[in-house]
């Protein structure tokens, strides 16, 4: 096959449509004046296999007594070692002990590969213990653990220490709470939330990083870009069921400044972002999105990937993707199709 395009300084060329596990050649050459210029060298490679999407699921079930229960987030460490989040009733809880002593609801549950276990995650505040219900919870890559509550709280000698944004003065009266967590170390550690606030933390102190919006800020993901050398950060915000107007922002943040990139022609709210530098960026909400690079353009709606609307993109390969939301729904793309898996994962609510 012959593509013929004017010769620029820079050029990306994607080639869609390519089998799975196919080997292709490809050569470029330079014609001027209709004659040949200059004639590259063949390349020859070999596109990736699909993954699998023979999943087999267990459903495991909290709380349920003495209240609502609910998970917000999920961290995985390795296959022994995840935790997830939220506010968990149960028949011992919210109510008195045999000394008197209330009980209060669990807050976190742990896996470590046998079985699950129900933890209070506990922080001082004041002097006072404090179990509030967790809303976000991120693994790091040397396997610490960082939960929020709205507020920050960082591993501290076997415990966790509440960071109170407010009470340090870092966040005022017009700025939200953040329980959406990433980050490279303990001291480099970004978390976003309502009213479009975002706050970094450097290992010795924190800094609030202006947004420019009051939409709230739902996801946030980064990784190292191994071409430019540069670490890619991108957050995606919107008012989920709350704003007529659909607005919705994307927010490449770099060197602690945000810069806003193009939704065209998405009309629709967002709520999260993956990507892989260079390779493929996906934001989903009303809808699956995608982008080869930053630099193109406008996004690609990806079609028949979920009729419902998206809470949630992960993924640890181009060809590994998973996509969770509306009433119960989870699909993974294998490199060259999605496929749901609504029938053995549907619930009345929504997975985040």
């Amino acid at each position: 096959e012959r593509l013929s395009f004017p010769a620029v300084a820079e050029t990306t060329v994607v080639d869609t449509g390519l089998l799975p596990a196919h080997s292709y050649s490809y050569a470029a050459r330079l014609e001027k004046d209709g004659q040949t210029a200059a004639r590259s060298n063949s390349v020859q490679l070999t596109t990736m296999d699909t993954t699998s999407h023979d999943f087999s699921w267990e459903i495991y079930e909290f709380g349920g007594q003495h209240g609502s229960s609910v998970l917000y987030d999920v961290a995985i460490v390795d296959e022994n070692n995840i935790w997830a989040v939220g506010e968990i009733h149960t028949a011992e809880t919210d109510t008195f002990d045999s000394l008197g002593n209330w009980v209060n609801p669990y807050n976190a549950v742990h896996w470590d590969g046998n079985e699950w276990e129900l933890k209070r995650i506990l922080v001082q505040y004041r002097g006072q213990p404090n179990w509030a219900p967790l809303e976000g919870v991120f693994a790091l890559p040397d396997g610490q653990i960082i939960f929020s509550s709205g507020l920050p709280y960082l591993p501290e000698n076997g415990h966790w220490k509440l960071f109170h944004l407010w009470d340090m003065g870092v966040l005022g009266q017009n700025d939200g709470s953040v329980n959406r967590i990433w980050g490279t170390s303990i001291n480099n550690l970004y978390f976003a939330g309502k009213k479009g606030t975002i706050v970094h933390y450097d290992g010795s102190g924190w800094r609030r990083i202006e947004s420019g919006t009051e939409l709230d800020i739902y996801d946030i993901w980064g990784s190292f870009n191994q071409n430019s050398g540069i670490l890619e950060i991108l957050c995606t915000g919107s008012k989920h069921l709350q704003d007529p107007e659909f607005r919705r922002v994307i927010f490449k943040l770099e060197n602690n400044t945000l810069t806003e990139l193009s939704s065209s022609p998405i009309h629709w709210t967002l709520y999260s972002v993956w990507f892989i530098p260079e390779h493929i960026y996906y934001v989903v909400g009303s809808g699956v999105y995608r982008k080869y690079s930053l630099k193109d353009k406008q996004w690609q709606q990806v079609q028949n990937a979920t009729q419902y609307y998206s809470y949630r993109i992960r993924g640890i390969a181009i060809n590994d993707i998973m996509v969770v939301g509306g009433f119960g729904e989870i699909v993974h793309f294998n490199g060259l199709n999605w496929r749901s898996y609504i029938h053995q994962t549907r619930l009345s609510g929504n997975y985040y």
